[in-house]
């Protein structure tokens, strides 16, 4: 999830020589943008919000859907690294530690067979499965995720912002905020189903 998405960005593809940790990098970027020229690496900087689900008026209102699949290959400090299995692509992601409703992502694109390996062999149990609905509301994209599995029941929605003092006008069905809470993170959801109960 990248800024600028909706608002007349592009994405441009790279070959190994670009990077050579991947066959391919996939980076959001504006098409005036002097990058498209150049070969120069770029941070991509990802601001969203995140909330709870209190209602299910949005189920009627989305425009898409997509199912995916992702694992947690490395963390440290806040850095982590997850491969992403859409339903035609997989990627790896690269995400710096969050500051506020900020941080830096980076995304790329790998062979569906490799993201399949990565998943299976190294991401132990951090594997979650959703499917996620882009609701449009007011000029804003919301990602509402729907987990299976391990976190079914769980339902967040996420809203990628351009500047992080965006106005943004909230739909009826959305909840509480919990950006930035520790609960609602992956990871720590994942601990709270997988720990012993009494």
């Amino acid at each position: 999830m990248f800024a600028g998405h909706g608002s007349g960005s592009t994405l441009r593809r790279f070959d190994t020589s670009d990077f050579p940790l991947a066959n391919a990098v996939l980076i959001r970027i504006s098409p005036q943008s002097p990058f498209l020229r150049s070969k120069a690496p770029l941070m991509l900087i990802e601001i969203e919000r995140k909330f709870l689900v209190a209602e299910p008026a949005w189920q009627n209102l989305y425009t898409s859907r997509e199912r995916l699949r992702d694992g947690l290959i490395a963390a440290t400090e806040g850095l982590k690294v997850r491969v992403r299995l859409y339903e035609n692509r997989a990627t790896l992601a690269v995400k710096t530690k969050q500051v506020g409703f900020t941080r830096a992502e980076y995304e790329y694109e790998i062979p569906m067979d490799e993201g399949e390996q990565l998943l299976a062999l190294h991401c132990g149990n951090t594997k979650l499965v959703k499917t996620r609905y882009y609701v449009p509301y007011r000029g804003f994209t919301w990602e509402v995720d729907v987990y299976e599995e391990i976190l079914s029941g769980v339902i967040l929605a996420e809203v990628e912002l351009s500047r992080a003092d965006v106005d943004l006008p909230l739909p009826p069905w959305i909840g509480r905020e919990v950006t930035g809470e520790p609960e609602y993170k992956k990871i720590n959801m994942l601990k709270a189903r997988l720990a012993p109960t009494a």
